[in-house]
């Protein structure tokens, strides 16, 4: 999908449908991997484990856009983390982030 804005805005199948549902894959992608290592991120983040983050995210989360920016911390209401996932300055990418948002799953102590 050539322009995330889009993702609101299709106006008829074709090309524009096409590329929604590869880049749905790909978010649905995302999301499975981030359940599968979750455990292994907050083994990181308690110094249990060793590994590269940066490398990872670039590869799953960037694999659905090269400009989404993330970022992690302690989780604002209770025990756990939190991932944030940013458009930044890029503002013609919220609609992405805003669909990547609605579909996270529900996670232990994220």
């Amino acid at each position: 999908m050539q322009n995330p804005t889009r993702w609101r805005f299709a106006e008829q199948p074709g090309a524009e449908e096409r590329g929604r549902t590869a880049l749905q894959h790909r978010i649905q992608s995302w999301w499975r991997e981030f359940a599968r290592k979750h455990r292994e991120i907050d083994d990181l983040f308690s110094r249990r484990a060793k590994w590269d983050l940066p490398a990872w995210m670039t590869r799953h989360l960037q694999g659905i856009h090269p400009e989404l920016m993330w970022e992690y911390g302690a989780a604002l209401k209770g025990n756990g983390n939190r991932l944030v996932i940013t458009a930044e300055s890029q503002r013609y990418l919220r609609p992405l982030v805003e669909e990547i948002l609605r579909t996270a799953p529900a996670l232990p102590a994220w």
